[in-house]
């Protein structure tokens, strides 16, 4: 499977996610996602092969 994220730059990165990764570590809703893999390059286009990855948590507005 493969997701489009963007950076800290605003620049959109693909990802690929393979079964058993998926399995182990799933989306978990939308939100920012801590991802740990290997960068890839196919036809002059790089993507992250995910080994893992994880939600991080959002710190909640105090004003409200």
């Amino acid at each position: 499977m493969k997701f489009t994220f963007i950076d800290a730059e605003g620049n959109f990165f693909d990802t690929v996610h393979f079964s058993q990764s998926l399995k182990t570590w799933p989306f978990k809703g939308s939100g920012t996602y801590l991802i740990l893999g290997k960068v890839v390059e196919e036809f002059g286009f790089p993507s992250i092969e995910v080994e893992k990855m994880a939600k991080l948590p959002v710190k909640p507005d105090q004003r409200y």
